[in-house]
């Protein structure tokens, strides 16, 4: 499991994909930029740090002293399937 760490933000709200893909779940829509619950935009195309969930900083620190640690991926998919939860 991994949490998403830093992203780069430019603030738009919820953009759906205008053709949903061919091989979509069912129930679920896919889209070209998400806002996240926590303010952060997302977008198909974006690089993304993320950290595995069990990396833990001593209290004060800082994710830019472990950059060495974290992973860069870029964004492939966003999708919100019916339960509202939204992956990439």
């Amino acid at each position: 499991m991994f949490v998403i760490v830093n992203t780069c933000v430019r603030w738009i709200q919820e953009v759906p994909l205008s053709r949903q893909p061919v091989d979509a779940r069912r129930g679920c829509t896919y889209y070209v930029s998400l806002l996240q619950s926590s303010q952060r935009q997302l977008h198909v195309g974006d690089f993304v740090y993320m950290a595995p969930s069990d990396l833990q900083l001593p209290p004060g620190d800082s994710w830019l002293k472990h950059v060495d640690k974290l992973g860069v991926y870029s964004v492939d998919r966003l999708w919100i399937d019916n339960a509202r939860s939204f992956a990439l």
